[in-house]
């Protein structure tokens, strides 16, 4: 069934089926948010790390993203990340289970996100390459984000 056709479906409206309808909004919403990285929305954030945190939508911080790591069902996507020190990492967790994105060296941990759609940011200020790895899944799941220099 189509987008439209789903959210204009009467079985939607009804309060019984709200988390089908929450799923759909939430599924739109990455689709506005993976669309306005590419076309340099970025800003720099001077927060500190773990600046925003919130269902997906929510969370203004999140909205100028410089980078964007996703959490699905197979892993982080991209496995690694590119960004400019001191600008905002966002990370969207799209899977059905709670993840995290935590650096190996201890320099950012963001909080537990929930699946379907739950999103934090944090900056890095340093450049390096920082390694990653979800706290639920250490060895199974892990990423990269190399930090340039701020041009």
């Amino acid at each position: 069934m189509p987008l439209t056709a789903m959210l204009s479906d009467p079985a939607t409206q009804d309060s019984t089926h709200r988390p089908r309808r929450e799923r759909l909004r939430r599924a739109v919403g990455l689709v506005v948010v993976g669309a306005a990285v590419p076309l340099g929305l970025a800003a720099c954030s001077p927060s500190p790390a773990n600046v925003g945190h919130g269902p997906l939508g929510i969370s203004q911080a999140n909205r100028a993203a410089a980078a964007v790591i996703t959490i699905n069902n197979a892993g982080f996507s991209p496995p690694v990340t590119y960004v400019q020190a001191g600008l905002n990492i966002l990370v969207i967790n799209a899977s059905d289970s709670s993840h995290t994105v935590t650096a190996f060296n201890g320099a950012f941990r963001t909080p537990v996100l929930a699946g379907g759609g739950d999103d934090a940011s944090f900056v890095i200020k340093t450049p390096g390459t920082y390694r990653y790895y979800d706290e639920f899944n250490p060895g199974i799941l892990q990423g990269e984000i190399v930090v340039t220099p701020a041009s």
